[in-house]
């Protein structure tokens, strides 16, 4: 009988921890199998646009890049048909560890972004070595929500820039 009730309380704490991965979003949780629309051995290489059913997701400048300068990219999230952005999930950017580029963060999270209704923007702010071809190159963790259901998405981005 105890046995039970531990089995009982163990998925009552993982439903818990699903809603709050979820982040906090009002509406009805998805089934675990589709909470997250890309598993890490399914994702597609790393691209700078991304156009998916439920949102485009792009990776581009935001101004000149010049070495030995800080610079910025950003990357929008635009939910699309009965999506939009949940304000309630960390938005985070792991950017990739690459030869020349200094990160201003080793993470980037919700505090880089602007949250509105259908659109999420991240500010990742950078510096290139000195003049030549970079990569901007990490994992970006998302989520968006319908009235049935909350996604939880991450993606690979990349982005080539040439600094002057």
């Amino acid at each position: 009988m105890a046995h039970v009730a531990g089995r009982a309380r163990a998925a009552a704490v993982a439903g818990a921890l699903v809603a709050t991965l979820a982040g906090g979003c009002s509406k009805k949780e998805p089934a675990p199998e589709t909470a997250t629309s890309a598993e890490p051995s399914a994702r597609p290489a790393p691209a700078s646009e991304l156009h998916e059913p439920t949102f485009d997701l792009t990776m581009k400048s935001a101004g000149a890049i010049t070495g030995g300068q800080p610079s910025v990219v950003e990357i929008a999230v635009l939910a699309k048909g009965g999506y939009h952005v949940n304000d309630k999930y960390p938005y985070k950017f792991k950017p990739s560890v690459t030869q020349g580029l200094t990160y201003a963060t080793p993470t980037f999270s919700t505090e880089a972004t602007k949250l509105e209704e259908k659109r999420a923007t991240m500010t990742v702010t950078f510096t290139p070595d000195g003049k030549g071809e970079r990569t901007i190159a990490g994992l970006f963790a998302f989520s968006l929500c319908s009235a049935d259901q909350c996604l939880i998405e991450k993606r690979d981005l990349a982005l080539h820039v040439s600094a002057d």
